[in-house]
């Protein structure tokens, strides 16, 4: 895959892997956070052959790890109805004796108010998963590494395919972070890419592009 913004020529994005751009220039900084977030039609993705892909099929914008991605909001739904999935026949059975259970528990103690009632509904395996609602744990409670780990396994989990698009996330990992990063998206078969911006590209920067200023294109 190949991303492209013109004046710039097209950046190789590594496969299962994560590719840094720095950007030093604060105004294109701010216009691509916008137009990624936005799927904007100036953001280009192309494969070896040069064949643009539609932009919302061909990366998921995800911006800055710690202060706006929300596992609950992007896999809350998608990831109950895998572990339904999982469930083995013997399991959905032992749910569903349960479920009974309950409401023999529920009616039996309605017969203290001595009137006519009835229990009129029940539950499907789904909608009980739906009422535990679970949820991820805080992201306050757990690390950077730790929080793209359980993303990039839900994307794994979610067959995702397209490429998966940050911001600075050199403000949370140093280099044996990024080596670990690097090792779980070969291990989730997932491809990441993060914006950065830094106006000054120091000695043990990781990026594999950087447009300075002046908008000059430069590869590591």
């Amino acid at each position: 895959m190949k991303f492209t913004y013109y004046p710039f020529k097209p950046m190789p994005i590594g496969h299962h892997n994560l590719t840094l751009i720095t950007v030093q220039n604060r105004s294109l900084y701010t216009n691509w956070l916008v137009e990624f977030e936005q799927y904007n039609e100036k953001i280009h993705f192309s494969n070896e052959l040069n064949e643009l892909f539609e932009p919302a099929k061909s990366y998921y914008w995800l911006g800055d790890l710690m202060l706006t991605v929300d596992l609950n909001k992007l896999f809350q739904k998608s990831i109950q109805d895998i572990m339904i999935e999982f469930l083995s026949d013997e399991e959905q059975s032992q749910i569903m004796t349960t479920n009974q259970q309950i409401q023999s528990l529920i009616l039996q103690n309605s017969y203290k108010l001595d009137l006519p009632i009835e229990i009129t509904s029940s539950f499907t395996i789904s909608q009980i998963y739906k009422k535990i609602r679970f949820s991820f744990f805080d992201s306050v409670e757990i690390t950077p590494l730790e929080k793209i780990e359980t993303l990039l396994k839900s994307f794994a989990l979610t067959h995702n395919e397209k490429l998966l698009v940050f911001t600075n996330l050199t403000h949370y990992f140093d280099s044996k972070d990024f080596d670990k990063l690097n090792e779980l998206l070969s291990d989730y078969d997932q491809t990441a890419l993060s914006i950065e911006f830094n106006q000054s590209k120091s000695s043990d920067d990781h990026s594999d592009y950087l447009i300075d200023e002046d908008f000059c294109l430069f590869e590591s």
